[in-house]
């Protein structure tokens, strides 16, 4: 299983990609392919699914976890968008990660 730790608003999130057989990875008898669990500060991935299908549930389960009183419609929209938009702009990506977040330009 992989693990990686998520600093949300302060908050560290654990994102693990687990088997879909997960007793987790189900919620009301359905079985999805990634879980935010805020009191557990836990993000499921399903580990079964394509890399590149587990990135872009990584990427909705955060946005779950930046904003969960978000309308499930609206995170997939912005999932699909993001997604997108990180894959054709990897120098975007970059430049944003470079950022000093101690210092506060006026």
């Amino acid at each position: 299983m992989k693990e990686m730790k998520l600093d949300i608003h302060g908050r560290v999130y654990d994102m693990m990609f687990v088997p879909a057989t997960h007793p987790k990875m189900t919620l009301d008898g359905e079985l999805y392919w990634g879980r935010a669990l805020y009191g557990e500060s836990e993000l499921l991935i399903d580990e079964n699914i394509s890399e590149e299908k587990q990135k872009e549930t990584a990427l909705h389960e955060v946005l779950h976890a930046v904003d969960p009183d978000m309308e499930e419609d609206k995170i997939l929209s912005l999932t699909h968008n993001l997604f997108a938009f990180i894959r054709h702009n990897p120098d975007f990506i970059e430049y944003i990660s470079q950022c000093n977040l101690g210092v506060i330009d006026e």
